[in-house]
């Protein structure tokens, strides 16, 4: 499911963390939480994985998000961050972040 578009656009060289909440998607009655998460990137003019260039370090889980940080890109891309999650009552659950790049350069 596609969460939204990040804004503001990112600038090639700004560095900044992109997160996704999970919070609707777990059942706290039953205290479902994430076990495990993982977060690739594609860039959607061409279609290629961009995780190793424009993702850097692991994601990090905190509470019912997960986090990770985005570097580089060039201006006029767009990447689209698909995090999975794994729960402790054995789900899979993805969601998708538009991360578009601009250079505001005068």
């Amino acid at each position: 499911m596609l969460l939204g578009i990040a804004w503001p656009s990112k600038q090639p060289g700004e560095t900044w963390i992109v997160e996704a909440d999970f919070a609707a998607d777990l059942d706290a009655a039953s205290y479902e939480g994430i076990t495990s998460a993982t977060v690739t990137s594609r860039e959607r003019n061409t279609g290629l994985d961009s995780t190793a260039s424009f993702l850097s370090g692991a994601p990090e889980v905190v509470g019912s998000k997960v986090r990770v940080r985005t570097v580089a890109g060039a201006a006029g891309e767009t990447h689209r961050l698909q995090y999975t999650i794994h729960t402790s009552a054995s789900n899979i659950i993805q969601h998708e972040i538009d991360v578009p790049v601009e250079d505001y350069a005068r």
